[in-house]
């Protein structure tokens, strides 16, 4: 957890990407990453089975102009700061048996990260498993980090006193490792605002600047770690399930001028759920992408590309308690599909894991 400053430069791995490498092969993950801050991966030539990238670091990571070509895994840098530009990465999801003796269909994706993230100029094509799931080619999530959410029954100038939606998941103080824990209003007087958290202590949860609207009792909380200030900037996407996925807690975030062909395009989904998390998307802009042509699936069917907002009241009560999106720009896209294709999922868009009925769609 120490490390700092670390390269990997000019490095070629090199082994077959049509078969499964079992533990003890040697043919692994390229690299694999765990430090404190300041990485840099460059000029890098990886092609196998598993040829890629898995790090975790606290920051300050550039990854540039590296070629991926592989069949299983995702290019994950989790990391605040960091810089993911030129890259190219090439799935070969034609080989898509799983692991041997197994019934698990591999998890084959494009470049994954979080917090403050630039992602620009990269060109991803071929990524996902023929039976609709994972396969986004650029994906921003922080799994596990929202933590509770409920009701503001008092406020001070930095403070708020609070209860929880479900007794069984108290309030808790969760520890950091990579990131900051944040509060957010997201329902009611104060709804937007995102404060750094100084402390947590019984039922009260204190800030650590003032509040620029004071919540209320109308107001309604939750705690998180967030992906915010994200840019994705003029990459190349192709063939593959989705586009962009900006998996929740996606604030204040661009994405702008790219393009993406075959592919679902754009997603923002947002809820909560039973164990009392609850997760959002706020103040983000959309803007000058173009998504064409029908996600293909082994069958030749397809799902119609477009931009798609999902939310989800995944907890036993259903009803309306917060705003799930919130202050989205979506202006000057071009959507273009094929009315003659007949959907992967025929005329059930339910049945589709990311709900993406093509062109501009809300799913509650």
């Amino acid at each position: 957890d120490s490390a700092r400053c670390m390269f990997v430069m000019n490095v070629r791995i090199d082994y077959r990407y049509d078969t499964y490498a079992p533990p003890g092969s040697g043919r692994g993950h390229g690299v694999i990453l765990f430090g404190k801050e300041r990485a840099l991966f460059k000029n890098n030539h990886f092609v196998g089975w598993f040829a890629n990238i898995y790090s975790v670091l606290s920051g300050y990571v550039s990854m540039k102009d590296n070629y991926f070509e592989y069949s299983n895994g995702h290019v994950t840098v989790n990391a605040n700061y960091c810089f993911s530009e030129n890259n190219t990465i090439y799935g070969r999801n034609e080989f898509n048996a799983g692991y041997p003796g197994s019934t698990y269909w591999r998890q084959q994706g494009g470049l994954y990260g979080s917090d403050h993230w630039y992602v620009a100029n990269n060109t991803v094509q071929n990524l996902g498993t023929f039976n609709g799931v994972d396969g986004e080619a650029i994906l921003a999530e922080n799994p596990g980090m929202c933590y509770n959410y409920g009701k503001v029954i008092g406020s001070t100038t930095n403070s708020i006193a609070v209860t929880t939606f479900n007794a069984a998941y108290p309030l808790i103080d969760p520890a950091m490792r990579n990131n900051e824990l944040y509060l957010v209003i997201n329902q009611g007087v104060g709804l937007g605002q995102m404060k750094k958290v100084a402390g947590v202590a019984g039922a009260s949860i204190t800030i650590d600047s003032p509040w620029d609207i004071q919540p209320d009792t109308s107001s309604m909380w939750t705690l998180l770690t967030p992906n915010s200030e994200i840019t994705i900037y003029k990459n190349s996407i192709r063939n593959s399930t989705t586009a962009i996925s900006m998996y929740g807690n996606w604030i204040d975030g661009v994405a702008a001028d790219n393009t993406s062909e075959n592919c679902l395009g754009l997603l923002l989904p947002a809820g909560r759920n039973s164990k009392g998390v609850s997760s959002f998307n706020y103040f983000n802009r959309i803007a000058r992408n173009t998504f064409k042509g029908v996600m293909i699936d082994k069958a030749t069917e397809g799902s119609q590309g477009g931009i798609s907002f999902a939310t989800g009241r995944l907890d036993s009560a259903h009803g309306y308690r917060e705003v799930f999106i919130y202050a989205t720009e979506v202006r000057e896209n071009i959507i273009a599909g094929d009315p003659a294709r007949t959907p992967m999922w025929g005329s059930s868009i339910n049945a589709c894991i990311y709900y993406n009925a093509g062109g501009l769609y809300g799913f509650q």
